[in-house]
């Protein structure tokens, strides 16, 4: 019931939007040295990375083990997965663990 009151709340999706689009805004660790990965795509909350077939089990154990939840889909597009609640610190915090992570 308490979901559903959330989502429902009018400031809800627009919060979610705000939250997606402030991701293309941060420097993205690709820019940089991102010896472990092969770009970024997708836009939105939920973007991807795509990595090395051989590096991307480990990206996501190490993030996961930092506290970043990501996934891994057809064993090279790495994806983050925010909850959509998530804040702007949040997602300066969780770029920065991924960042690490990728340039290690």
């Amino acid at each position: 019931m308490k979901t559903l009151e959330i989502m429902t709340a009018p400031d809800f999706l627009p919060g979610v939007r705000d939250a997606g689009g402030a991701l293309p805004r941060r420097p993205r660790p690709h820019r940089r040295a991102e010896p472990q990965g092969e770009g970024v795509r997708g836009r939105g909350i939920h973007p991807g990375a795509a990595a090395r077939p051989s590096r991307a089990a480990p990206i996501v154990a190490a993030c996961l083990a930092r506290g970043v939840l990501i996934n891994c889909t057809a064993d090279t597009v790495l994806r983050l997965l925010p909850p959509l609640v998530i804040t702007e610190a949040e997602i300066d915090q969780a770029l920065a663990i991924v960042e690490e992570v990728l340039c290690a």
